[in-house]
């Protein structure tokens, strides 16, 4: 295919061209069809008043025979004449222009019709008000002479054939849209054949170069040759050229400049990020990624300070590891936790909570600091019934070590604190400060092994997806009000995830076993010492007979001693248990074991099985 016909179908294919052509056609065709409309209405009202002048013409020599006395009659014969006048040639055909019509007297009354009856009446012609009346059609046309045109007192209406001008209009319409055509035809090739060495074969060139800039650019190859560069215009498109050249220019040379900085940033980078790698796995073991993160992509990261913010706060803890941790050696308490930690740390990380800080055998983890997200309360919840679902694991591994099972107790509070980094230049600790901490820590030591308990603000900011089986009213240390606390199910929907639950089975003892209890408050123990008896027993609760009296408040926690006889000594070692809010016969309260020594352990499972 040669230069020029590849020029030609370039033209006939071009989006542009089309969209340029059609446009100039239909303008073309606009123009003419907004002089036409116009031109016909004009070469209609010519068509009506050459007939009416036809018309007026007849009427005028009845207007003689009205300046004679005539009776009515006379004069009505004298104008069905006109409806047999000779035919005039209209549209190349005889025709008769006048079909019928009526004659009135002054006042209205009628003299008589002939042929087809005008649609125009005395009524609207009364008062000149209207004269000439075209039919819907526009076959018939009606015309109107008054009395005082008529010289006379006398009205005459006649109707008149004019269907020979629709088709005078068709003709004048038919040639006007030919003309049109041909126009439009004409300025539309000449638009065609223009715009092929003047637009479009320069923009598909253009094009080419821009292909092959990006092809240079892409490929990080030299300077192609272009087109473009060896055009010289004086229009928008040559300032195009111009624009693309010296785009062209600028891009290749901060591409070279690019390359240079990327050289000296890789090298930096290679040493920046070994140095954060460093930092990574140094502090990853203290501070969650999160938090780590943080410091590491934000300048004001280790700034001290902090904001006030509603996140959802859970801690856990062990019952009783303190009592079992007395009786092993450093190595295997740390062992223990190692192990343990790790199981909670998965459930952590999966649900996105921030690990604040471990105490001792708690856990401090914050939902919503330091990312704010809208389901912290769900997950926090989610995360709570799998850390007690992760418990089976441990507790498989302890028994596998020869130990006693785990037990633990988490606490759930949603509430207003502040976060931030907290200390000093020298040692800083990304944490929490406020009362919410203090309550969430309350709710939790309300808590039995295996239980969950969750703040009424924690149960409304999760939403209706909660599963609680019962509501507890308690009043914490150092609040003023009391407060409602729900323990925990599990969480439907998404999470879909339960607490396994076992009922207790207790074995009633004939005998009982005599006891010595004091109660906890706190971290100090009352100095009275108070007796009961266990009268019944299961493997974790049992079910102690006191002085109505005596009886401890629901919750609290005591440590109890065994007066049994005939038991080993061993056995009378101390023991831990919380009272349960469960009700029972009178003088007597529900405990549940939080430590045990493994001597008496053993020795109450004997019992209760």
């Amino acid at each position: 295919m040669s230069a020029q016909q590849k020029g030609r179908w370039q033209l006939s294919t071009g989006r542009l061209s089309k969209k340029v052509v059609f446009w100039v056609f239909t303008g073309v065709v606009a123009i003419e069809a907004i002089l036409l409309i116009p031109s016909v209405w004009r070469r209609e009202r010519e068509f009506l008043s050459q007939i009416s002048e036809v018309s007026a013409g007849k009427v005028a020599v009845i207007k003689k025979i009205t300046e004679k006395q005539i009776y009515d009659e006379e004069l009505l014969a004298e104008v069905k004449k006109l409806q047999e006048l000779e035919p005039i040639n209209l549209s190349g055909k005889l025709q008769h222009i006048i079909v019928g019509g009526v004659l009135y007297k002054y006042d209205g009354s009628l003299v008589g019709t002939f042929g087809e009856k005008p649609e125009l009446s005395f009524d609207d012609v009364k008062g000149a008000k209207v004269l000439n009346l075209r039919s819907p059609d526009g076959d018939r046309y009606d015309s109107a002479w008054t009395p005082d045109m008529m010289q006379k007192s006398y009205t005459l209406i006649l109707r008149q054939d004019t269907s020979s001008v629709k088709l005078e209009l068709k003709a004048f319409i038919f040639r006007i849209a030919g003309l049109v055509a041909i126009i439009s035809v004409f300025v539309t090739a000449g638009t065609w054949i223009a715009l092929n060495p003047l637009v479009i074969t320069p923009i598909i060139r253009l094009r080419n170069d821009l292909i092959g800039a990006g092809e240079a650019i892409s490929n990080d190859k030299e300077h192609p040759n272009f087109y473009s560069a060896s055009v010289q215009r004086q229009d928008e498109l040559g300032d195009v050229i111009a624009a693309f050249n010296q785009m062209f220019r600028q891009i290749t040379e901060a591409i070279s400049d690019r390359k240079r900085a990327e050289a000296n940033l890789a090298s930096t980078n290679r040493e920046l990020e070994k140095s954060n790698r460093l930092i990574r796995q140094v502090f990853g073991r203290y501070l969650t990624d999160e938090v780590v993160e943080n410091l590491l992509s934000s300048p004001s990261g280790l700034k001290l300070g902090g904001e006030k913010r509603k996140i959802t706060i859970l801690t856990s803890d062990l019952r009783g590891f303190t009592a079992i941790s007395e009786r092993l050696s450093p190595e295997e308490v740390v062992k223990i936790l190692n192990f343990y930690f790790e199981y909670m740390a998965d459930a952590i990380t999966k649900y996105q909570g921030t690990i604040d800080e471990f105490l001792g055998d708690g856990i401090l983890v914050l939902f919503g600091a330091p990312t704010a997200r809208e389901d912290d309360a769900q997950r926090a919840i989610a995360c709570a019934v799998e850390m007690q679902l992760a418990m089976e694991p441990v507790n498989a591994k302890m028994k596998a070590w020869g130990l006693a099972p785990l037990e633990m107790g988490i606490g759930i509070n949603t509430g207003e604190v502040v976060v931030g980094n907290i200390g000093s230049e020298k040692r800083t600790k990304y944490g929490i400060v406020g009362s919410n901490v203090n309550l969430t820590y309350r709710i939790e030591s309300y808590t039995t092994g295996g239980q969950i308990l969750i703040s009424e603000q924690t149960l409304k900011a999760a939403g209706e997806s909660v599963n609680v089986s019962g509501q507890k009213q308690v009043q914490p240390k150092g609040f003023n009000e009391p407060i409602n606390i729900y323990e925990l199910e599990g969480i439907r929907g998404e999470y879909n995830l339960f607490l396994s639950s076992k009922a207790e089975i207790f074995k009633p003892l004939t005998a009982g076993i005599e006891i010595q209890y004091r109660v906890l408050d706190g971290k100090h123990i009352d100095e009275r010492i108070l007796s009961g008896r266990i009268v019944k027993l299961s493997a974790k609760e049992a079910e102690v007979y006191c002085d109505p009296e005596n009886l401890p408040s629901g919750l609290s926690n005591i440590k109890l001693n065994l007066l049994a006889p005939n038991t080993p000594t061993d056995v009378r070692e101390d023991i831990y248990a919380k009272v349960l809010e469960r009700p029972a016969a009178p003088g007597s309260f529900y405990i549940r074991f939080t430590a045990k020594p493994p001597v008496v352990a053993a020795w109450l499972e004997e019992l209760s099985s």
